[in-house]
């Protein structure tokens, strides 16, 4: 029996496939060949099998859900079990202020569902569907909303994740490693559902409350807008040139956009800053943008303001107060070779005045990665700390093995 064929064995409760080709990252910049094994569990219980049968036979895993990150770094390695969280798709309305979520849905897809029962998210990515839930608060997450209700943190209630011997964990606001989980980039496990806050939509009179119970048509039915909503987003999707468990871009209501179905690759950098620092931030960046011109298409320089409710994680701002987001948003037309090495300039400046100036960015979806750049990014005290987390709660180090740590 050889190694593919011990593994699907291992995990043929779980739905498995054994995939190859190209898989690329979600502006395909980079690409990397796979022959794995790819199994999709379908509920918390199941993923907690999956990687308590991973911990047991020492295989590391790779998860992927769209894959909404510059930087490949849910690419699998040789040997790794890679796994697929976009079945991971409960959704559950809990009353007019909380529902519960699988972490694979589509950030996008959830305000759908929400918008029929008069509800909406605090906080939303902006730009177009790409991050799924779990991916957002890997990545920290902020965006439309955050001037009000804060990061996408202070609109999470709780977080259960499979720890990396295959424990599942909730972990909410009052856990002292809640804040942890935001930004991890998926080394303290992998998020399997999540609770959030949720508000009624403006100008909508349906608001649930505590009293109203949904009944089973009415829950049957929100299940299966979900299901045809992502039905339809494979089946409209421009895959990117790689095939269907690789896709990492999701279509919803805007799929006969020109700009969605047919647009040119995207790439942003963030700088997380205090308010006295944007005026500087911005001239650093206007002046970046007018040198890279030939090269990139620029859209306005952005600014959020992410106002402080209750706390900010310490991998994304340590300091306990608002801070604002200032940052590049461009396309490219082509990912040429020039351009390529324009944007890996462009990366190098960026982390010139991060380092210059002490401040934070966005790194957890952008194009930089790797232990070593991370243990600079971080400082010896934080990146000692996230290691130490890490060990808590993935002593083997099975998941999501060298991006972060070695």
């Amino acid at each position: 029996m050889d190694n593919f064929q011990r593994r699907s064995a291992l995990f043929q409760a779980f739905r498995v496939s054994q995939k190859q080709g190209k898989l690329f990252d979600f502006e395909s910049m980079t690409w990397v060949p796979y022959n794995t094994i790819i199994c999709y569990p379908q509920s918390t219980e199941e993923l907690s099998e999956v990687i308590s049968i991973a911990f047991n036979n020492e295989i590391p895993i790779r998860t992927r859900g769209a894959g909404h990150a510059l930087n490949g770094s849910t690419f699998p390695n040789e040997g790794e079990l890679w796994v697929e969280t976009q079945k991971l798709s409960k959704f559950i309305i809990h009353d007019s202020t909380q529902i519960t979520v699988g972490s694979g849905i589509n950030l996008y897809l959830i305000n759908t569902a929400l918008s029929d029962f008069g509800l909406t998210l605090p906080v939303i990515n902006d730009g177009f569907p790409g991050p799924s839930v779990g991916g957002f608060i890997s990545a920290g997450g902020f965006g439309i909303g955050s001037s009000e209700f804060g990061g996408f943190w202070e609109n999470v209630d709780e977080i259960t994740v499979v720890n990396g011997v295959g424990k599942i964990i909730c972990v909410n606001k009052s856990h002292h490693d809640f804040p942890w989980y935001f930004g991890a980039m998926g080394q303290l496990g992998v998020i399997a559902e999540i609770k959030l806050k949720v508000r009624s939509s403006e100008g909508r009179s349906m608001i649930l409350t505590r009293e109203y119970s949904l009944n089973d048509e009415d829950i049957t039915r929100t299940e299966v807008l979900l299901a045809n909503a992502l039905d339809q987003a494979v089946r409209n999707n421009a895959q990117l040139a790689c095939d269907l468990e690789a896709m990492h871009y999701f279509q919803t209501r805007e799929k006969t956009d020109k700009r969605i179905v047919d647009r040119n690759p995207q790439y942003w950098f963030s700088f997380f800053i205090e308010e006295r620092d944007v005026p500087f931030v911005k001239r650093q960046l206007a002046a970046l943008q007018a040198h890279y011109s030939e090269y990139f298409i620029f859209e306005p320089i952005f600014e959020y303001f992410i106002k402080f409710r209750s706390f900010n994680p310490p991998l994304l701002f340590s300091t306990q107060n608002s801070f604002y987001a200032v940052g590049s948003w461009w396309t490219v037309l082509s990912l040429n070779n020039d351009v390529q090495f324009a944007l890996k300039k462009y990366e190098l400046n960026i982390s010139s005045i991060t380092q210059d100036w002490g401040y934070r960015r966005y790194i957890q979806s952008e194009l930089p990665r790797g232990p070593e750049f991370y243990r600079s990014y971080f400082g010896t005290e934080l990146y000692s700390n996230f290691n130490n987390m890490k060990m808590k709660y993935d002593p083997n180090s099975i998941i999501n093995r060298g991006t972060v740590f070695r």
